[in-house]
């Protein structure tokens, strides 16, 4: 939605144009207003890397104790530039009073808050440990590669033996043990879900050629 906005603009004529991040209302959203979601603005800024970016942090945590923290957390994502809400007494503001912060609070948020550069003061022991992510990169895509090629001949199996491709209760199982054993071996549940459920849904396709 974002890049077709943007596109529009630009497209009649209209140059200078910026995105705010603002978060996206979701049925969870972990006790913020809005859910971050930054995988969402992280592809636009590498989408579009001239575009400026800024966050709304007021808008996307709603409490204003979570202001400095979101905005941290927008800065390290290397985001443009904030847009925080201020007002002398946030009790009397009109609209969205919890989430705003009085002049005072924002001049200590602003105090606290670190500026980071792309620039590294170790380049040469960030090197080699990028190289070391090259490296297991590579070799994750050749694993998915041989696990894709496995899924192959189950599909062409199930289809010699007339069975559906989709098998919801091996697939709540195959779930289940992944997640336990990423727990194991210390990562996050989220994070093992979501990419076995990307990996499923390629071998899905897969198997219905």
């Amino acid at each position: 939605a974002w890049i077709g906005a943007i596109e529009r603009l630009t497209a009649a004529g209209i140059d200078d144009v910026a995105a705010v991040h603002r978060g996206f209302a979701t049925y969870n959203t972990a006790g913020v207003r809005n859910a971050p979601l930054w995988e969402i603005p992280i592809e636009l800024k590498r989408r579009m890397p001239e575009m400026p970016l800024l966050c709304d942090p007021s808008h996307i945590g709603g409490r204003s104790e979570l202001v400095a923290e979101l905005s941290q957390t927008a800065l390290d994502m290397h985001m443009d530039g904030l847009m925080i809400e201020c007002h002398p007494s946030p009790a009397l503001a009109l609209t969205d009073s919890r989430q705003q912060v009085t002049p005072s609070e924002l001049r200590n948020l602003l105090d606290r808050l670190r500026i980071r550069t792309l620039e590294s003061t170790a380049p040469d022991e960030l090197e080699g440990l990028r190289k070391q992510i090259d490296t297991i990169d590579v070799e994750l895509l050749r694993l998915l590669r041989e696990r894709m090629a496995v899924s192959e001949k189950i599909g062409e199996l199930k289809a010699r033996h007339n069975m559906t491709i989709f098998q919801p209760s091996r697939w709540q199982e195959v779930l289940e043990n992944l997640i336990a054993e990423g727990i194991s071996i210390g990562l996050h549940p989220d994070f093992v879900k979501v990419i076995a459920e990307e990996i499923h849904k390629e071998s899905i396709k897969v198997q219905k050629h």
